[in-house]
């Protein structure tokens, strides 16, 4: 057997007892006394990008979340949307699960994060731990990928009213890899975004990203729709 062989083979081990362990915790809360709270939302957005990168080649894209979360502030969820990856169509189905604590001054979220792709970009499978710390209207977050390229990603942002009850908000990314197999870059987000009527939102983003190969810049409009 090739040592990359055995390397892979350890790995997706690896992965697979992390990946279910996390969600074999998550099933057992089921069982627990607290009350629980089923959300979900579509989302119709012009171009899909991920910190500042884009995962749609610049088309549209379908999105949708479904969220459980218990009083205790456990949850669990799952993210889906339309890739592309070499001109052609593929989807990204993301599981997470975390826990949120509420302090005297401020709110902790920690979790864990499984970004699955299922055809042609299956190979970019990849785990994260997050966490996230908000005080008021600021919040900074941090994404550590615990696969090999030990990528960590750091977001601030500032939410904001604006006015005729828009809501603004204000986000500053920064990629750093360690190992250097990937390229350290920041992105830059602007939203604006209105609640038009009940359950449903629209929105508008300006990205601008730093530091890549190319600085590039984008416009999207979204649209989020809860149903539940």
């Amino acid at each position: 057997m090739k040592k990359d062989d055995m390397t892979c083979k350890v790995k997706t081990k690896t992965k697979t007892k992390l990946f279910g362990l996390v969600f074999i915790g998550y099933g057992v809360l089921l069982s627990l006394p607290v009350q629980a709270e089923l959300s979900s939302h579509f989302y119709a957005i012009s171009k899909y990008l991920f910190r500042g990168i884009p995962q749609s080649g610049g088309n549209p894209a379908i999105q949708a979340v479904v969220d459980y979360q218990w009083d205790n502030g456990s949850y669990v969820g799952s993210w889906a949307s339309i890739v592309e990856g070499g001109q052609k169509r593929d989807v990204e189905i993301d599981v997470y699960a975390g826990h949120i604590l509420k302090l005297k001054y401020a709110v902790v979220d920690l979790g864990f994060q499984y970004y699955g792709y299922h055809h042609v970009l299956s190979n970019k499978s990849k785990q994260e731990v997050y966490s996230g710390f908000y005080l008021g209207p600021w919040a900074v977050k941090f994404h550590l990928d615990i696969e090999d390229d030990e990528v960590l990603y750091t977001r601030l942002q500032r939410d904001f009213t604006a006015p005729w009850d828009t809501q603004l908000r204000i986000a500053l990314g920064h990629q750093l890899n360690k190992e250097r197999t990937l390229e350290d870059y920041s992105d830059f987000l602007v939203r604006i975004q209105k609640e038009v009527m009940d359950g449903l939102v629209a929105g508008i983003d300006y990205t601008d990203t730093l530091g890549r190969d190319n600085t590039v810049d984008y416009l999207s409009v979204f649209i989020k729709i809860d149903f539940i």
